[in-house]
């Protein structure tokens, strides 16, 4: 990779689970991320607050493929190195993050302010002490082990990564910069499933460059700050993953006249989502998803939550994929949960009950029910409601029939069968990285013989341009599932 002047690494095996990529940005103009001219200082450890000499520097999280259903551990400390031998902490406490959930997006996590200057260098420490780290071994999540390469146990570990010294992080008023850097557990673990309790043993792989990373869904949580209605933005206060406490820098979200909000439950459209949100007063929850566009240096968002719509807050939350339906009686898989009180946990298989009061939404038709008929095997989505059984043990339960869910996109993996014009069939491999084994789809189709078939999954295309698509290749799809008993066909493609 160009730019790469160290990398951290000991004999690796062969690649068996997720990796994750650290962004670092430094963004600078105009608006909350704005960096102010300073100098640095000298060597040691700099505290760094609100020095209006100071610049800011934003760090997000992000994770690629692979077999680690939940890798939960607490991150003590992401330092920079700048030219001068000062290190500077961005991470105003620790967090504690679970890097499976990052594949498809990225999570803005801090937004520290650091002085001026050219960064050569940095580092990030893990503490595995009270991690939760499971993998899949038969379809089913097995919690597992992380240990060293003597065999021991992993308690705390610190990366260390330097960049070329003619590539450094820059960070200057009106100068953008990018750190990636690349923590690839693929290339980092060697995962044992023999053993009753199953090992990964850790062979730390650290890449760093100042390119910027694929163009990825960035999400920004946080307590609302202010709402400016003219200018069309809001601002939080930043609280990553599910923290409910904290403080780790300022964020501005901008959004669009077809952003879409969803407050309290109540749908809106861009002004009349802020003024929503205005209404819902300071310190109210919020989640905002969309891009951050480094040519323009800001975020805009395309969805926000707020109120009792962000999951955890009136009502339980669970995060998965329906792998079977059985009437009103849904079966979600790989469920992260987010209890109203408590610490966020994995729990593989929740049971769901919805009725016909189930409020379902679907990204792009804002205030739109779609109904309890829309959600059928495969689809991804959150859930909200109340868990109705000790969240910590196996044979989850959950009552929604009062409650809400949200239709997300959902990725198939497979082989081409055929292509026509509007139409792909595809040998599916995986939804949403989950093996095809998994699921259930009794009760897709308009009759049993109908029902879908994995093996020659037919996906609508619509316009979407698909002459590149032959027979036999790989092929993945993102979208929507066909609403429970009105396949064929079976998926709605937007984006091939």
């Amino acid at each position: 990779m160009e730019g790469i002047m160290y990398q951290q690494k000991l004999p690796a095996g062969p690649a068996s689970g997720p990796g994750w990529r650290v962004l670092l940005a430094a963004l600078g103009l105009g608006i909350a991320w704005l960096l102010q001219g300073c100098g640095g200082g000298g060597g040691g450890v700099a505290d760094v607050g609100a020095d209006p000499g100071s610049g800011e520097v934003l760090v997000t999280l992000t994770d690629a493929e692979g077999d680690f259903v939940t890798y939960t551990v607490d991150i003590t400390s992401l330092r920079l190195e700048h030219a001068n031998g000062t290190l500077v902490e961005t991470l105003p406490q620790t967090t504690r993050l679970d890097f499976a959930q990052y594949v498809d997006l990225t999570e803005l996590l801090t937004a520290a302010q650091v002085p001026n200057g050219r960064y050569v260098g940095g580092s990030i420490t893990l503490d595995y002490s009270n991690a939760d780290i499971q993998v899949e071994v038969g379809g089913v999540a097995v919690p597992a082990t992380v240990v060293d390469q003597a065999g021991q146990p992993l308690s705390s570990y610190t990366l260390e990564l330097r960049l070329d010294e003619g590539r450094p992080l820059v960070v200057a008023p009106g100068l953008p910069a990018l750190l990636n850097i690349d923590f690839d557990l693929a290339a980092s673990h060697e995962v044992d499933t023999s053993a009753p309790v199953p090992t990964a043993t850790a062979s730390p792989f650290l890449l760093a460059d100042i390119e910027p990373v694929d163009e990825k869904e960035l999400r920004a949580r946080g307590p609302l700050r202010a709402v400016n209605i003219d200018d069309m933005y809001y601002a939080i206060r930043l609280r990553p993953w599910h923290h409910r406490v904290g403080d780790y820098g300022r964020a501005k979200i901008h959004v669009r006249d077809d952003t879409e909000f969803e407050v309290n439950g109540e749908t809106w459209l861009g002004a009349d989502g802020l003024r929503a949100l205005e209404a819902a007063g300071v310190g109210t929850p919020t989640v905002a998803l969309g891009i951050l566009d480094v040519s323009e240096r800001k975020f805009t968002a395309s969805r926000v939550l707020a109120g009792d719509s962000v999951p955890g807050e009136r009502f339980d939350a669970v995060f998965g994929n329906v792998t079977a339906r059985n009437g009103n009686v849904l079966t979600v898989r790989g469920a992260t949960v987010v209890p109203r009180a408590g610490s966020v946990i994995f729990n593989d298989d929740v049971e769901i009950t919805v009725s016909d009061d189930t409020v379902v939404r679907k990204p792009g038709e804002p205030g739109v029910n779609q109904g309890i008929g829309a959600v059928s095997v495969g689809q991804r989505v959150v859930v909200l409601g109340e868990v109705t059984s000790n969240p910590a043990l196996p044979g989850l339960t959950m009552d929604a029939t009062q409650g809400r869910i949200r239709m997300r996109y959902t990725q198939l993996f497979g082989l081409a069968n055929s292509v026509v014009p509007g139409q792909i069939n595809i040998d599916l491999r995986s939804i949403d990285r989950r093996r095809i084994a998994l699921f259930d789809f009794s009760g897709t189709g308009m009759t049993p013989d109908v029902d879908a078939d994995p093996t020659d999954y037919e996906v609508t295309t619509a316009t979407l341009d698909t002459s590149f698509v032959v027979p036999q290749t790989p092929v993945q799809v993102a979208g929507f599932v066909r609403p429970f008993g009105e396949a064929p066909p079976d998926f709605e493609g937007r984006t091939v």
